[in-house]
Formats: structure tokens, C-alpha cells, sequence
């Protein structure tokens, strides 16, 4: 599926991926490396994203059963981004 991706938050990368990355990004141009954010503590993604769209286990409000009804949790992640 052709796509454009203008950002990548990862949070709390799994160890494997912690051992990939440097790998992986060799093969990347620097304008892909430079779109992919790793966050590591739960007030990181704040800065990227409002409390109302992140999950609550990350610390934000949305509970995992809302996120499981599919295209309304869409929704309202790409309205209110």
C-alpha cells in the first residue's frame, strides 16, 4: 500500500529494537532516520500528541476497549492531530 509516513513514534522499544536500529538506519537517507522518534519515558509522547488520544497505559485517557471499536478511535486521533 503506497503511503506517506511523515513521523514514527516508537515507545518503549522492545531490546530488539534497541539492537536493530543502528543497523536498520544505515540503510535509511537521513531525512527517514530523522522522522523516526523513540520515547522512552511516558511524558515524551505529551509533546508530540494530547493526553485525550494516547492510550491509557502511556498515560493518556483512551482506554484499550475504545481502541479495540476500530475506526472511531481513528477518528478522533487524526481530528484532534
Amino acid at each position: 500500500m503506497p503511503t506517506r509516513v511523515k513521523g514514527l513514534q516508537i515507545i518503549h522499544e522492545s531490546f530488539i529494537v534497541r539492537i536493530a536500529w543502528p543497523v536498520m538506519k544505515q540503510f535509511m537517507s537521513e531525512k527517514i532516520r530523522n522522522r523516526v522518534l523513540f520515547h522512552s519515558k511516558n511524558e515524551d509522547p505529551y509533546k508530540y500528541f494530547p493526553p485525550s488520544v494516547l492510550p491509557a497505559k502511556y498515560g493518556g485517557e483512551v482506554l484499550s476497549s475504545h481502541m479495540q471499536e476500530g475506526f472511531e478511535w481513528i477518528k478522533k486521533v487524526n481530528k484532534e492531530h
